[in-house]
């Protein structure tokens, strides 16, 4: 874990949909999440870019209770103003469906605060509502 924390890179923009998705594909490689289409900077499913239908999940795909897979747990670290990527909560409803827990930690300020880091400033308005959404099922 710690070696894919150091390959870690700051980027412009806040992809919360994107961290999400990325995640879990890489819990359920064989899942039928398609990353092969390009959004920006990051593999992004078509059914989550703006603007493209929604793919259909595989037909064998069934939604279990939310928080019902043990295996693994997404942990989200951001500044919480999400400024990329797929819907948020469009990637949050995904992990709910396969029962994977979506555990937030946002760091910044309500107001934006402007606040440097390895040569990069950026401002960190954390966005509570969107991190601290409950999931409807």
């Amino acid at each position: 874990m710690t070696t894919a924390i150091d390959r870690f890179q700051l980027q412009r923009g806040t992809a919360i949909g994107s961290g999400i998705v990325i995640s879990l594909a890489t819990i359920f490689p064989d899942g039928g999440i398609d990353l092969s289409n390009i959004n920006g900077q990051r593999l992004m499913p078509r059914a989550l870019q703006s603007g493209v239908p929604a793919k259909p999940d595989p037909p064998d795909f069934k939604p279990v209770a939310p928080g019902s897979y043990s295996s693994a747990v997404i942990v989200l670290l951001t500044d919480g103003q999400n400024t990329a990527g797929p819907d948020p909560m469009t990637a949050a409803q995904m992990a709910a469906d396969r029962g994977v827990k979506v555990f937030t930690v946002g760091f910044g300020t309500k107001d934006g605060e402007v606040t440097g880091f390895e040569g990069w400033s950026m401002r960190v308005r954390l966005d509570e509502a969107t991190l601290f959404a409950p999931i409807e099922i």
